[in-house]
This record gives C-alpha cells, structure tokens and sequence, in this order.
C-alpha cells in the first residue's frame, strides 16, 4: 500500500479538481442570471439567450 499511496493521492486530487469545476459551472449560470436580473433584463434571460445559442451551432452542423 505505501508503494501506491501516491496513486491514491493524484486519484483524490483530481476527482476533487473535477467536483470543483462542476460546482463552479453550476454556480456560473445562476451568476449571469442573477447579474441579468439587477440590470433588468428578464429572469432567466441569460439562459434562453445561451440555449438559443446552442440551438444555432447544433443547427449548422
């Protein structure tokens, strides 16, 4: 197990680094939204305008 220890230390650094990013990306949108909202733009603007975005990549593919 000692020999290994260093395997299992770089697997929890990296699922923590993983979670990290998924956290911050939740957070991120409801973000822009929020930050939207208080310039009075319409709640949830920022994610219509971002799937409408989606929509239109996917479609020129």
């Amino acid at each position: 197990m000692v020999g290994r220890s260093w395997q299992l230390m770089l697997g929890a650094i990296l699922l923590g680094v993983v979670v990290r990013l998924c956290i911050t990306l939740t957070v991120v949108v409801g973000g822009v939204d929020s930050r939207l909202a208080q310039h009075g733009y319409p709640a949830g603007c920022g994610t219509a305008v971002g799937r409408q975005a989606a929509a239109a990549r996917d479609a020129r593919r």
